[in-house]
């Protein structure tokens, strides 16, 4: 049964995984596969970081949607995928440390990328989550969950607020459902306590700004959207 099941195997798949080898020396294997995945876990941070910078730069400026000599035509549609390796790889960086924070820092800029493509063409849809498989409330998690593992404080807490407030939602999104993830990531009362404090803050600078009707929710430290009011 089994010669007739090896015989049934395609040699390019015998090649590709390696069948041969299993069945001569199953630990060779075993340790052949082990080296295989170790060196496929590990990400240079310094490359994948100006591959991401470059990409967020040439989406911004509308270059995998219009006619440019730096994303070519077949390039164009392929972004998706592009943004779901860059969430995967940078997602395998261990939280703490230096590069660690650089990789939460880079998924946030994807994250702010893809929330304004929500409200303003940059990809050939009008749902950038959705074209990549993920929902936004679930990669709003996966940052929150980052930056908060490194403690909270006045500044994480701000920050994610902001986010919340500022950013675009795609249409299978409510706001409140951002601040329901918020919500479940304040483990401690002193974190619950803390975005409580830096609520209210927030409303009363609202209170105290003068706020117009297109720029409603919309705060004068978000680059593109300065840009985009400035267009109008």
């Amino acid at each position: 049964m089994m010669i007739e099941l090896y015989k049934a195997i395609p040699k390019k798949v015998r090649d590709e995984k390696a069948i041969d080898m299993m069945l001569e020396d199953f630990q060779q294997y075993k340790e052949a596969e082990k080296i295989k995945k170790g060196k496929e876990k590990h990400v240079d941070l310094n490359d994948l970081e100006r591959e991401i910078t470059q990409f967020i730069q040439n989406a911004y400026k509308q270059n995998y949607i219009a006619p440019n000599r730096y994303v070519s035509k077949k390039e164009r549609p392929k972004w998706r995928f592009k943004v779901k390796s860059y969430i995967k790889q940078l997602q395998q960086i261990p939280v703490a440390g230096n590069e660690g924070k650089r990789a939460t820092d880079l998924l946030e800029k994807l994250y702010e990328m893809l929330c304004y493509g929500c409200g303003y063409y940059i990809f050939n849809t009008d749902n950038p989550f959705r074209s990549i498989g993920m929902e936004q409330v679930e990669l709003f998690d996966i940052i929150l969950k980052r930056k908060f593992s490194m403690g909270i404080n006045k500044e994480t807490i701000s920050s994610a607020l902001k986010q919340i407030i500022n950013y675009h939602l795609d249409m299978d999104t409510l706001r409140s459902y951002l601040f329901n993830v918020f919500i479940a990531n304040l483990r401690t009362v002193d974190a619950k306590e803390i975005a409580i404090e830096q609520c209210h803050q927030f409303l009363m600078g609202l209170k105290q700004r003068t706020i117009t009707p297109e720029e409603t929710w919309v705060w004068k430290d978000d680059e593109y959207s300065r840009a985009a009011l400035r267009s109008k």
